[in-house]
């Protein structure tokens, strides 16, 4: 569950040893230097960068490479304990101890079609904004990031290629990244390494992880019987309902909000206000076709989030 994480590991927690000249020894060194700060010492430890100077040492990287050498692999709560035990025991330190100032949570889904496929099915978030890159899906806000990839591509794109045992699979990893502020995000006084693998914790984590993904509105089928549940049709129900065949038709629901994103940016809507009402008569209009049909490709990625969330906790 867990991938990227940042941990910082003051020196006042740790008496007596000089961690410019202790903890280079443990680690490959592949930069030294003074900055600002001071001296410092850079390197690497199982895939991970590991950072020291007089103030302390911080650690970035994913806990499940870390582990398994990989990330498609399940990272279960037994093996985040293992893990953080074999840094307290490879670079001689209390890593336990070490404050955590990022985590990254995520799934690897196993779908029937590629990932891209999904995209344009997720609608807007509130208090995100969305944006699509390549193979991937965003929507950021200032403290979070919630993504959604192409595992395969991805793999396939930093290695070369891919194993045989990947040939024809299509996996969408979606990942919640928690990158600031994580005690007032997750209303806890202090997180450290050892909390990582605490049974409630962990829970909390991935049942966020599962939140924030039900949070992301959902376009499911748009129905052209839509008049038939109507004893009256008037010319707005007549405009809306040629509006959601048109928005169906193109494929990709979720370009009539770039649009008015675009339109704002441009000065022709004139403040954030107009504009928000405007997104949110949009997301009205849209969310009429849930009353009929659901999609099945919704349908099966609101299964397989949930599965996750099951066998995680």
């Amino acid at each position: 569950m867990y991938c990227t994480t940042k941990l910082w590991l003051d020196s006042g927690m740790i008496q007596g040893v000089n961690l410019l000249k202790e903890t280079p020894k443990y680690i490959d060194v592949n930069d030294k230097g003074v900055n600002d700060k001071g001296e410092y010492v850079r390197g690497k430890y199982r895939g991970l960068i590991v950072s020291v100077n007089d103030f302390g040492v911080g650690i970035l990287g994913s806990l499940c490479k870390c582990y398994h050498r990989n990330n498609l692999a399940p990272f279960y709560l037994h093996q985040v304990k293992d893990t953080i035990s074999m840094l307290s025991d490879g670079l001689h330190l209390p890593i336990d101890k070490a404050k955590v100032t990022r985590v990254d949570a995520a799934g690897n889904l196993s779908l029937n079609h590629k990932p891209p496929i999904y995209y344009p099915l997720m609608g807007i978030c509130r208090y995100y904004k969305r944006w699509t890159r390549e193979n991937s899906l965003y929507y950021e806000c200032p403290r979070k990031v919630l993504t959604f990839y192409d595992k395969i591509a991805e793999i396939k794109s930093a290695s070369g290629g891919i194993s045989q045992s990947l040939l024809g699979q299509n996996v969408l990893r979606y990942e919640m990244r928690l990158r600031q502020r994580l005690c007032q995000q997750l209303k806890i006084n202090e997180i450290n390494a050892g909390l990582l693998y605490n049974d409630d914790f962990f829970r909390m984590i991935v049942n966020q992880w599962a939140k924030e993904y039900s949070g992301i509105s959902k376009l499911n089928c748009i129905s052209q019987n839509f008049f038939n549940a109507m004893e009256i049709v008037t010319r707005k129900d007549l405009m809306e309902v040629f509006a959601l065949m048109t928005i169906g038709a193109s494929g990709n629901p979720s370009i009539i909000h770039d649009a008015i994103d675009n339109l704002y940016e441009s000065g022709k809507i004139k403040n954030r206000t107009e504009k928000s009402r405007m997104k949110k008569d949009v997301n009205n209009l849209l969310l009429k076709a849930n009353l009929h049909e659901k999609n099945e490709l919704i349908e099966e990625l609101d299964k397989k989030i949930e599965l996750f969330r099951e066998q995680c906790i």
